[in-house]
Formats: structure tokens, C-alpha cells, sequence
């Protein structure tokens, strides 16, 4: 019985070595990416004095019929398959971490950029009021003076 828990011990010691060296490995991994995605920016803002987002529907892309991703695919649907493979890398590009890096560097360089996400996200913010409708249910079509008339009624 002591010998087995002497070898449990041993064990469960192993595992804690593995997984240090697993954890060491992925920040190190983390740390390269952003380094490179750092750089990356700072040289495309030294490059270019503007620079356009443009934004990029991924899942439709994921979507287009692709005779490698149906070989590729199995028995699964090409669809689904071609969307757990865009998801997994796209996690692993950190695209929204990179325009993080490129606003970063663009307001140390002078560059100017335009996203369109971030127009549309002000935009909204702007035009969409907020009131309640006579079934409890919020509704964004009327204008200020009507969430006025609600936010004095206390609703």
C-alpha cells in the first residue's frame, strides 16, 4: 500500500513538471504572437500614412463551397466543418488583439485609420433611443423626448 502511494506521489509530481512546461510553452507562444503582431503594425504605420479597414464576413467565407473542405471533411458536413476550422484558427490569429496593436501604433506614428466597425458601433450609439412599449417590450424607434417622458414616468 505505501509503495503505491509513494508511486501516486512520484507520479502526481511528473504531471506537475508536465503541465509547467505546457503552461511555459503557451505564454511563450502568447508572447511571440503579440510581439510579432506588435511589429507588424508599428511597420505597416511607419509604411502607410492611412490605412482602411475593411470588414470581412468570415462566416461567409467559412460558407463558400470549397471542393478540398468537402474531401477534407469526412463524413461531416462541409459547412460545419469549414466553420469549426475558421473558428479555431481565428481564435488562434487574435484578429481584434492586432487592430488593438495597429490603433496603438497608428496614434504613435500619425497614421490614420478607419474602421468601419467602429464608425458603425458610434453611429448606432447615436440613432438608436431606447422606450418602452405598452407590452413591457423596449423599442428603439422613438426619439429622445419620448425616453424622457419614460425616464420621469420611472419605467
Amino acid at each position: 500500500m505505501l509503495s503505491r502511494l509513494l508511486a501516486l506521489d512520484v507520479w502526481a509530481g511528473e504531471q506537475a513538471r508536465v503541465q509547467r512546461s505546457l503552461n511555459d510553452v503557451h505564454q511563450r507562444y502568447i508572447n511571440l504572437r503579440r510581439w510579432r503582431q506588435q511589429n507588424f503594425a508599428l511597420e505597416l504605420c511607419d509604411e502607410y500614412s492611412r490605412i482602411n479597414l475593411s470588414s470581412i464576413d468570415l462566416d461567409a467565407i467559412a460558407e463558400e463551397p470549397n471542393e478540398d473542405i468537402t474531401m477534407l471533411s469526412g463524413g461531416e458536413s462541409a459547412d460545419e466543418y469549414a466553420k469549426r476550422k475558421a473558428a479555431k484558427y481565428r481564435a488562434a490569429a487574435r484578429l481584434s488583439e492586432f487592430k488593438l496593436w495597429l490603433k496603438n501604433a497608428a496614434q504613435k506614428t500619425g497614421t490614420l485609420i478607419i474602421d468601419p466597425d467602429e464608425e458603425d458601433r458610434r453611429k448606432g450609439a447615436l440613432r438608436k433611443p431606447v422606450s418602452k412599449t405598452e407590452d413591457g417590450m423596449f423599442c428603439a424607434n422613438h426619439d429622445v423626448a419620448s425616453i424622457a417622458k419614460f425616464i420621469k414616468a420611472g419605467i
